[in-house]
């Protein structure tokens, strides 16, 4: 009976040591089961980091190549449709062309192809020039054939020197003056320039200002000597004897000192138009009162016609709040600068993108940014869109309580059914497409 109890107990022991390595492989196999649950977690995790960043590279791709797309439709020509070949900025417009496609419209028409203003000079651009070159190298797919630029060359009725000199196609303007294309008459023009008994040109008929001409009419209007070449500036600065660089003031025409470092109120931060103001003294008075300021200088006196896009529902609204609210626009405006010095409200225009994409970096806008009259009343109309849209519902007058448009701001109905600009609000942004 012993024997068999101690034989009992034997097999009782044995069947736990087969339970005791059941329950261990048990566990191995779900040590190992986990183990390869880690490993596909890990598989997954490094998957879904990958799709991350290769949708993050897909979306910096697509932004780089929507810049190049921006800076490409700014960079045609609107006569010939083509990337310009060597610019020629016109002034006061500041529109561009290519030197050729405008020489040849310039022979029927004496005004801008684009806007159909009185050009009253035309420059080389080398800033949008250097962008051009920059660009086809990023893009050589966009380059013309090289036979065609030469015959560009060849046949264009402008050429370097006429735009060095200041001499372009012989031929009648609106006013009636003559431009100067002839040889001969450069040459006597030049030889009469050299004499001391030259008879000073008065640049303008509606004032009294008289200087020694600079060179020839250019675009028929009369450009000047600087007036920093005899006098120093009020900054101490003087022109150099030997081929002095120049700037011409897009408001008087006249040519004024290009200092490197260019001091700031020179250009236009927002569309790089020169002024010359800065170098005037009670000796040289400007004759305009025009002066590029800081945006924190401007004082409004009413709504732009361009501010909300030109919905006049829309600048109703915006008086009817100054009346419920007891503002005034220039009280507005201080706001508004407060939060562009805050970054709150970030102004640009098609000049100033183009530039800050050069760079490569951003251009911040801040108060003592400096602009011009035209783009001051634009910057103005953006401000008054942002400022309106950051506006609680509940603080707008009854006039403008009323639901966003699905299209917001790039609603095209709003400009030819009065009825839908006064019903839905357009002050925001597109939420259907």
């Amino acid at each position: 009976i012993s024997n068999s109890n101690n034989n009992n107990n034997n097999n009782n022991n044995n069947n736990n040591n087969n339970n005791n390595n059941n329950n261990n492989n048990n566990n191995n196999n779900n040590n190992n089961n986990n183990n390869n649950n880690n490993k596909q977690d890990d598989g997954d995790d490094k998957n879904n980091l990958s799709s991350v960043i290769a949708v993050d590279n897909t979306t910096t791709k697509k932004s780089k190549v929507d810049l190049e797309d921006s800076m490409g439709e700014n960079l045609i020509c609107g006569i010939c449709q083509e990337i310009i070949y060597k610019c020629i900025t016109l002034v006061p417009c500041m529109h561009n062309f290519c030197t050729c496609c405008y020489g040849n419209w310039r022979a029927n028409s004496p005004d801008c192809p684009q806007c159909r203003g009185v050009v009253k000079l035309g420059q080389k651009n080398h800033a949008i020039n250097n962008l051009i070159e920059i660009y086809l190298q990023k893009n050589p797919e966009k380059k013309r054939d090289p036979e065609e630029l030469a015959d560009m060359d060849k046949t264009s009725k402008i050429t370097d020197e006429m735009l060095i000199k200041g001499i372009l196609n012989k031929s009648k303007n609106k006013n009636g003056y003559d431009d100067y294309d002839d040889e001969d008459d450069e040459e006597e023009y030049y030889d009469e320039e050299d004499s001391d008994d030259e008879e000073n040109y008065n640049y303008n008929h509606n004032h009294n200002h008289a200087q020694a001409p600079l060179h020839p009419p250019l675009f028929g209007v009369q450009t000047q000597k600087c007036f920093c070449c005899t006098t120093p500036a009020p900054n101490g600065y003087q022109c150099p004897a030997v081929n002095p660089p120049h700037l011409f003031c897009t408001t008087c025409l006249q040519a004024f000192p290009r200092e490197t470092p260019e001091p700031r109120g020179v250009r236009c931060d927002f569309c790089s138009r020169a002024n010359c103001s800065i170098y005037r003294t009670a000796a040289n008075p400007a004759p305009h009162v025009l002066k590029f300021s800081m945006l924190s200088e401007f004082d409004p006196l009413n709504i732009p016609p361009n501010a909300f896009l030109g919905n006049q529902y829309e600048a109703k609204v915006m008086m009817d709040y100054t009346v419920k609210s007891g503002k005034t626009l220039s009280q507005i405006y201080k706001e508004i600068i407060q939060q562009i010095d805050e970054q709150k409200i970030n102004l640009v225009t098609p000049v100033r993108r183009i530039n800050q994409m050069l760079n490569g970096a951003p251009m911040p806008t801040y108060a003592n940014t400096y602009s011009c009259d035209y783009c001051m009343k634009e910057l103005f109309a953006q401000a008054l869109f942002y400022y309106r849209k950051a506006i609680p519902k509940d603080d707008l007058p009854d006039s403008g309580k009323r639901d966003d448009c699905y299209y917001g701001k790039n609603c095209r109905t709003q400009f030819n059914k009065p009825d839908h600009a006064k019903r839905f609000n357009h002050v925001c942004d597109q939420t259907k497409y």
